[in-house]
């Protein structure tokens, strides 16, 4: 039985002008998150966008390779994460974020339809950690669902993270 650290990463480094509209809408640079499972020296970024499904990508391509660069991670904790399988066939289905939904729910939806909630990153992530044990609420954007995790789990910026696991 081994241990997988469950983590969700937070970017507010857009590479596209679709990020950086979403910074200007929505006052804030928190645009984009995944959830990170890391095990003994590997790490793996689950992320979802518009222009790909939802798909574990190594942490090395997602964040060095592609350019993602991380700005804050909040780690949730450990959990047995040996039968991966249900994770697998929750991202097997087309899980892609959709522009034109979440602009319907940020400027409509939300407010007549509560129930509704449009594909997105953060939703992806906090459906994911509680395949892992971990209960959280629903998020849909990015920046609710960190201000909702950094005063309940450890959270550092992601140079903070680095230097302390390389200690």
């Amino acid at each position: 039985m081994s241990l997988t650290t469950v983590s969700i990463v937070f970017y507010s480094t857009p590479k596209s002008r679709r990020g950086k509209l979403v910074q200007i809408l929505q006052y804030n640079p928190i645009f984009h998150c995944g959830l990170m499972l890391s095990c003994h020296d590997e790490s793996f970024v689950i992320a979802s966008d518009k222009t790909h499904r939802a798909k574990f990508i190594p942490n090395d391509l997602y964040h060095n390779t592609i350019g993602f660069k991380p700005s804050h991670i909040v780690i949730l904790g450990e959990t047995d994460f040996s039968n991966i399988q249900r994770t697998m066939d929750f991202i097997a289905t087309p899980y892609k974020g959709d522009t034109m939904s979440m602009a319907f729910w940020y400027y409509i939806g939300r407010f007549l339809f509560k129930s509704y909630q449009p594909k997105s990153c953060a939703l992806l992530a906090c459906q994911i950690a509680r395949f892992c044990g971990f209960k959280l609420d629903d998020f849909i954007l990015p920046k609710n669902l960190y201000n909702d995790l950094r005063d309940k789990y450890t959270h550092y910026t992601w140079e903070e993270y680095i230097k302390e696991s390389e200690k």
